[in-house]
């Protein structure tokens, strides 16, 4: 059961991705993983463990890589500037807090992106020049998060946060740290495509009965 948590006389829970994975629980990897999805009380309960200036950097820094919407991101900061308020002057209620989360926000259009040369040299739309590069570890083969396809590299960072939160046990086997950052293996690059593959076809699915 979700943990809850008072806050001005009134009961909040948690978002289950928080304690689906204790282990980041109280660490700092643990704010983008709440950020990207989060429920009024996680962000109270960040900004009692961190300073908000910490918090409002994680959120700029989810929105320019573009892991979270401009709306999550104009949502997540009207209440961090209401937490702001309450923690100066104590004379914000937390029903404010509330309906920060309620308020309704359009996503702008969305801009075109001028890539570099590195991208462009690992981007499916070229042909991915660059191919695959991999790493030989034992027992598997491992590709650089850095070296994916660049069309993928914000989908598969989300989706692997996902399955850290939703199956932290078989996707933490995915990952190893190399001294050039983190690879995914051979393992979890398959299990990205079948999802990819999935969601395609369920779209299509949708779009071909009108949905």
């Amino acid at each position: 059961m979700a943990e809850k948590f008072v806050f001005r006389d009134l009961a909040f829970r948690a978002g289950a991705h928080l304690w689906s994975n204790p282990k980041l629980r109280g660490t700092p990897a643990e704010i983008p993983i709440i950020l990207a999805r989060p429920t009024l009380f996680d962000v109270v309960q960040l900004a009692q463990r961190y300073p908000l200036e910490t918090l409002y950097r994680a959120n700029r820094r989810l929105r320019a890589t573009r892991e979270i919407s401009e709306r999550q991101f104009l949502r997540t900061q009207e209440i961090l500037r209401n937490i702001q308020r309450a923690k100066n002057d104590g004379a914000l209620s937390c029903e404010d807090c509330v309906t920060a989360v309620t308020v309704g926000y359009e996503d702008p259009p969305r801009e075109e992106r001028t890539s570099t040369p590195a991208q462009r040299h690992c981007a499916l739309a070229n042909w991915l020049p660059g191919g695959l590069q991999t790493i030989k570890s034992e027992p598997e083969e491992y590709i650089r998060l850095d070296d994916v396809p660049s069309e993928f590299t914000v989908p598969l960072r989300r989706w692997l946060r996902w399955q850290l939160d939703c199956a932290p046990g078989q996707s933490s086997g995915w990952l190893i740290d190399t001294p050039d950052g983190q690879g995914l293996s051979h393992g979890g690059w398959c299990a990205f495509l079948s999802w990819l593959t999935d969601a395609l076809l369920c779209r299509l699915d949708q779009i071909e009965v009108g949905m």
